[in-house]
């Protein structure tokens, strides 16, 4: 297995340095394409930033921000990706409070890659495999977007905090670190964070549905920082935070929707398209007894014989973690889909690019027999 490749660090600009670590030095080697800046005075290898997935770019942006200024408290999809829930879309903001209306709103950043030539640019979005990315999407910050309090929090927009509920929200604040990523690693580093069911009530029923049910899935399942199940009486806790009675209705309609056994929000989405298209709520996690051993199977039809299995990219992408190619990765799920035949289930597969065409999804069951529901 080959040694796994050192992590990149934030870089933090030191105005009483007169060496490298200085601002002028820093922003130099910006202008020059050996660095990018992702907050003012914080900044990073370029290749680090484009080798990191989508969806933790957002995360390193939150680490500049609070290296950047530590006072800074994160919410809404953040907070959420930082109590280590999984969205399922990336975020495009970097998303924080702010105590007066009249900051709210987008703030972009300056751009990450100062004076730089595109022609150096361009060499650096050149990958080993002699791949070379757009540099204009590749080296695109993420901005960050600033929003007043929950209502509960003030009494209204234009006076900030109201001063005896200030002491109840502050006291929930939670310290946590930055999860691990794949191509950065700022040891030590803590950030200013709403507990996870605040910021699950402040999110989900402002996304659409498949997104708010991912959300609760993983919730539901203990698929976050703190690893327990949340159950509905400590998410209502925070009921007050809500809007409106649409919000709250939104809310419901999701939790009822949930469940924690989906494993991954692609799982999530799989059953809410399965709901929409009319076909019978399957079993989750089916469980098969093998030759080779018990396995688990996303979702299950009995009466069919038909098992599901959603294919995300992320078993293939990180083979080489766990000392395996993905070549090897494709052969053992094929011996694994054999095993389940061998069973006398049919299975039927699907992956993302099926979830964005849901017509795909259906003529896939249908063709497996999987049954409709009953009117």
């Amino acid at each position: 297995m080959p040694s796994p490749r050192p992590k990149a660090t934030l870089l933090v600009a030191r105005p009483d340095d007169g060496g490298s670590a200085s601002p002028y030095a820093l922003s130099a080697r910006v202008d020059g394409g050996e660095l990018l800046r992702i907050r003012p005075g914080v900044y990073l290898e370029p290749h680090a930033w484009i080798r990191s997935p989508p969806w933790e770019r957002p995360l390193i942006a939150a680490a500049a921000q609070a290296l950047s200024r530590p006072e800074t408290i994160f919410c809404r999809e953040t907070a959420l990706s930082l109590h280590g829930v999984s969205l399922l879309h990336p975020e495009d903001f970097v998303h924080i409070r702010v105590s007066s209306n009249a900051s709210t709103g987008r703030r972009a950043p300056r751009a990450m890659t100062g004076r730089a030539s595109a022609q150096r640019l361009q060499q650096q979005c050149r990958l080993p495999d002699g791949t070379t990315l757009n540099a204009q999407r590749a080296l695109r910050n993420v901005p960050t977007r600033a929003f007043q309090f929950p209502q509960r929090y003030r009494v209204a927009l234009k006076k900030g905090l109201e001063p005896s509920a200030s002491r109840d929200y502050r006291a929930a604040l939670v310290d946590v670190e930055l999860p691990e990523l794949q191509e950065v690693s700022v040891p030590g580093l803590r950030l200013r964070t709403e507990p996870v069911e605040l910021a699950a009530m402040d999110t989900v029923h402002r996304l659409n549905f498949p997104a708010a049910v991912s959300v609760l899935d993983g919730l539901r399942g203990g698929r976050h920082r703190a690893g327990t199940e949340l159950v509905e009486v400590g998410l209502l806790a925070w009921g007050e935070t809500l809007p409106s009675r649409r919000a709250r209705l939104r809310t419901e309609r999701a939790w009822e929707f949930s469940d924690g056994r989906s494993a991954n929000p692609g799982e999530s989405w799989s059953r809410v398209l399965i709901d929409d298209l009319g076909f019978e709520p399957p079993d989750l996690q089916v469980k098969l007894i093998t030759p080779d051993g018990a396995l688990y199977s996303d979702f299950g039809w009995e009466t069919p014989g038909v098992v599901g299995e959603f294919d995300g990219n992320q078993k293939y992408l990180r083979a080489e973690q766990y000392g395996m190619s993905p070549q090897q990765t494709v052969l053992n799920e094929k011996r694994r889909e054999d095993g389940i035949r061998r069973l006398g289930y049919d299975v039927a597969r699907w992956n993302w690019q099926t979830l964005q065409n849901p017509r795909q999804l259906e003529a896939i069951l249908r063709e497996k027999g999987v049954p409709r529901r009953r009117l």
